[in-house]
């Protein structure tokens, strides 16, 4: 057996010991431009026909570092290869930790949340 079909079949394995998705759910998935959301995205993808799912990128830029866009154009042109419905929001997490008397860490989470909660009630 290939790493490929090892890698999806643990997954399967997974996923249904957990029952973390049904057929036909709509999965949010909170894509930065690093290896670990990539892999999840490709993955997903490879197996949204198997669970009949529907997959959304959702992308929060934080504004906090000057390569940032980088990680945002990843995700955007990631949903274009795989025709995938891409959601791209900026709030600055400094700005709002300053505001909030936060730490950035804190604020950074705090807004990803926000942002994933609002596409959860749209979609």
């Amino acid at each position: 057996m290939c790493t490929k079909t090892k890698i999806i079949s643990s997954f399967k394995n997974t996923v249904e010991k957990h029952r973390l998705i049904e057929e036909n759910d709509t999965i949010i998935v909170g894509a930065s431009g690093g290896p670990d959301s990539q892999f999840l995205i490709y993955l997903l993808n490879e197996l949204k026909d198997f669970y009949k799912i529907d997959i959304i990128l959702a992308h929060l830029n934080h504004m906090h570092r000057k390569d940032a866009i980088d990680d945002e154009n990843l995700v955007i042109e990631t949903g274009k290869k795989l025709s995938l419905k891409t959601y791209v929001s900026h709030k600055s997490m400094d700005d709002y930790a300053k505001e909030k008397k936060i730490s950035s860490e804190n604020a950074g989470r705090i807004l990803r949340y926000e942002f994933f909660n609002s596409l959860k009630k749209k979609l």
